[in-house]
């Protein structure tokens, strides 16, 4: 009979043991997709303060993550994702990261999408400093006279040396350690691409000699070539930070449905404006110039000489003292 008792109660100990390790196991494993999810929703969040133009922050993101940024179409609707491992949350905001965020940080700033109104701000997303993956950024190095000669390059280098946490190279000739991510700025066609490019670099090329209507930008890495018409400073770097192209066509995707809802509404509102010295019906064209973009860049004329002459024509609305159609 003690035996058999003995016998019993250590099945029923074994049992009761397995039961709980088998509670604790799943207790911890539903407490860290919780966490995971809670560090994506705190990205989400934090990234919601980035609002003014090249505005930093350095997020501290209490465990050691594993980010990745993409973008996908659902239902005909492109939006963005935020994955840690196997937990994902969906943003409306638009984010872009050229590699996966390992660490404890993560680096972000946003660059205001203004064509000439504001459209959308864009957040960029790095390693945070000190993490094992590093991003090296290369400015291809031009003569003073040549970038004082073209406004539009001028502005470009402006801006990319306001970006706060993209301390940049100037080079001649790519010559870049092989241990980081490259990401390569080229402005013209001075320097043909490298026959063969490394694994580690991806090379974005703008040429600002062309007219702004017929502007390109081109992307290459590792072998795969991707061109895209010119659509302003802020997508030609989104274009540069993403993963893959296919990843930047469904984000380009996202930028055109917000510049087209936008659109309407500015069309709608010039319809309800009034001044005895201004007639508003000229910015109706220019408007429906604007929307062609909007809707696809690549089978329109790409006029992006509407987006200027909508900006003069709205700061002569103020200098005339009639409503603008839009605050610049």
């Amino acid at each position: 009979m003690f035996p058999f008792l003995l016998i019993f109660v250590m099945i029923a100990g074994a049992i009761i043991l397995m039961f709980f390790f088998q509670f604790g196991t799943d207790l911890l494993s539903t407490s860290e997709k919780i966490n995971k999810l809670t560090v994506l929703k705190n990205i989400d969040q934090q990234l919601a303060f980035l609002f003014q133009n090249n505005a930093l922050s350095n997020m501290e993101l209490g465990m050691k993550s594993k980010i990745t940024v993409d973008c996908s179409i659902v239902n005909g609707k492109p939006q963005t994702n935020l994955s840690f491992d196997e937990r994902s949350l969906k943003s409306q905001k638009i984010i872009v990261a050229p590699i996966t965020l390992e660490g404890k940080t993560i680096r972000a700033w946003t660059r205001s999408w203004n064509y000439p109104f504001k459209i959308e701000n864009i957040y960029y997303l790095l390693p945070g400093l000190g993490e094992l993956k590093n991003i090296k950024i290369y400015l291809q190095q031009l003569p003073p006279d040549k970038i004082a000669s073209n406004k539009e390059l001028k502005e470009f280098i402006q801006g990319l040396n306001e970006i706060p946490l993209l301390p940049m190279t100037t080079f001649a000739q790519i010559t870049a350690p092989q241990t980081d991510k490259k990401l390569v700025i080229l402005l013209d066609k001075t320097i043909p691409f490298p026959a063969t490019i490394e694994s580690n670099t991806r090379i974005m090329r703008i040429d600002f000699s062309q007219p702004l209507e017929s502007r390109q930008v081109e992307r290459r890495e590792q072998g795969n070539t991707f061109i895209t018409p010119y659509l302003g400073e802020e997508l030609a770097l989104a274009l540069l930070f993403s993963r893959s192209t296919q990843t930047y066509e469904c984000i380009e995707q996202q930028a055109r449905t917000r510049l087209f809802d936008i659109i309407t509404l500015y069309e709608k509102k010039q319809e309800l404006l009034r001044c005895d010295q201004q007639d508003y019906t000229g910015i109706q064209d220019l408007l429906g110039e604007l929307k062609k973009i909007a809707n696809n860049p690549r089978d329109s004329t790409n006029n992006l000489e509407a987006f200027k002459t909508l900006e003069e024509i709205n700061k002569e609305f103020r200098k005339i003292n009639c409503p603008e159609l839009y605050l610049s």
